[in-house]
């Protein structure tokens, strides 16, 4: 089964398997929002959005975690 990371964009959807998307999501090296590539980035990003989707997180929680995502990734792609 694939997972649509970007169900949003209507002409290019990134998608990746449920066996890399759980690999993915397991790594935390230097911290779970410190990801090394896009993928990872876009999978746990995709895995907080469902989360918050779902009731599984609070809104504060779930604003904290995503600009902590966000703004780690952006740091280094400048």
């Amino acid at each position: 089964m694939e997972i649509i990371l970007t169900p949003y964009n209507l002409v290019n959807h990134v998608k990746i398997s449920e066996k890399d998307y759980q690999r993915l999501l397991s790594i935390k090296d230097d911290g779970w929002s410190n990801c090394k590539t896009s993928l990872e980035w876009f999978v746990k990003l995709h895995y907080l959005r469902s989360g918050f989707n779902d009731k599984r997180i609070n809104l504060a929680d779930f604003r904290v975690r995503e600009d902590k995502l966000v703004l780690s990734w952006l740091k280094k792609q400048f």
